[in-house]
């Protein structure tokens, strides 16, 4: 039997923007947000040309999220999960397969597949041992402006099929956050919403809220 870290079955799923800059105040911003209750944080980082730079990072935030008892997960790159000793990845249509991802990273990683809009994809990915499928953009999203929409149709009836949790991604807020989670969602993943708006802690603090009503 897989023995493997626990993906959370609740809670805010926050995404660090893209080329996340060295700076003190951007640790600090992913603290706040940590604080405010986010139960994971997803390292992006699209520009890999400062490698030295992108795992000190990394492996900052793997220090903050063990203080706080938080998932760790990187984007799309198998190597920097080994590096920064990550509890998962996260795999886009683009990315590695789910196969040669769990093949490099043993059993005792997260792994967690992009569905966009296909029931299909999520179906596939449950069946190959995936610990969470993400669906989206559910809303406009200024992150990825170009994202295929994905309706609430399909995320009810992802939650009547699908045991391990679903993550709901793509410009969710305060404002339509709660209609995701009566719909089927488990998670909800922001980027914007808790990392761009000046006040990490409280922006996180007020979406973590939506879990308890």
């Amino acid at each position: 039997m897989r023995t493997k870290h626990c993906f959370p079955i609740k809670g805010l799923y926050a995404i660090t923007p893209d080329n996340l800059p060295e700076k003190e105040n951007s640790i600090e911003a992913i603290e706040a947000v940590l604080k405010g209750g986010a139960s994971v944080i997803q390292f992006r980082q699209k520009d890999r040309k400062k490698r030295d730079r992108v795992l000190k990072t990394a492996l900052d935030i793997k220090s903050i999220c063990e203080k706080y008892r938080a998932t760790f997960i990187v984007n799309d790159d198998i190597e920097l999960t080994l590096k920064a000793n990550a509890d998962g990845v996260h795999l886009g249509k683009e990315d590695v397969s789910y196969e040669l991802a769990r093949a490099a990273l043993g059993e005792d990683k997260i792994i967690g597949v992009s569905c966009y809009n296909s029931l299909e994809r999520a179906l596939n990915a449950e069946k190959k041992g995936a610990d969470y499928v993400a669906f989206g953009s559910f809303f406009k999203s200024s992150t990825k402006t170009n994202a295929p929409l994905c309706s609430l149709k399909i995320l009810r009836e992802a939650s009547a099929e699908i045991d391990v949790p679903i993550v709901a991604i793509g410009g969710i807020s305060v404002e339509n956050g709660l209609l995701l989670l009566e719909n089927g969602a488990d998670l909800l993943a922001c980027v914007a919403s808790v990392f761009k708006n000046g006040d990490p802690y409280n922006s996180a603090k007020i979406i973590n809220s939506l879990f308890r009503r």
